[in-house]
């Protein structure tokens, strides 16, 4: 959705899935005519971005469901892009890729997370989602800083949000 005077802080993310044919061409030109491919760098950077806007809503301990289920499926696409240098799937592809590669822990956040994105969501998911948000976000940036990634005192904070 256009926004006059917002800019997109996530270009190289866009980018990489129209490149990869995640979108739906109406009229005109394709992406891969018209837009470059983005670099890594600028896929970590944006990557980054991502893992900001999840670490903000910790700090401000806004832990609704919704929030603590967005929180809890995109820290496991920015793992999994991390991971596999690859940045192109869902973030319910990712919360079924974290399944098969996180450890164990995290599996009931993460199977909330899928119901409380398909309205399915009990008291009991809300409960454990908001408990489990912060330390997940946290084990998402470990990762990234093992990575490679840039420690989250040296990013900058939420630019663009």
């Amino acid at each position: 959705m256009f926004r006059a005077g917002r800019r997109d802080t996530a270009w190289a993310l866009h980018r990489a899935h129209w490149l990869a044919g995640q979108y739906v061409q109406l009229h005109g030109l394709a992406p891969a005519e018209i837009v470059p491919a983005p670099t890594w760098a600028e896929l970590e950077i944006d990557l980054n971005r991502e893992l900001e806007h999840i670490e903000r809503h910790v700090l401000e301990s806004d832990n609704d469901p919704h929030e603590a289920a967005y929180a809890i499926f995109n820290g496991s696409r920015i793992t999994r892009s991390i991971e596999a240098r690859d940045v192109v799937l869902s973030k319910r592809a990712a919360g079924e890729w974290a399944l098969d590669h996180l450890p164990e822990r995290w599996h009931p956040a993460i199977r909330a997370a899928g119901r409380a994105y398909d309205a399915q969501a009990t008291p009991e998911d809300a409960e454990l989602l908001a408990r489990e948000m912060s330390p997940f976000v946290a084990m998402v940036r470990e990762r990234m800083l093992a990575r490679g990634g840039p420690p989250a005192d040296e990013l900058p904070r939420w630019s663009g949000y």
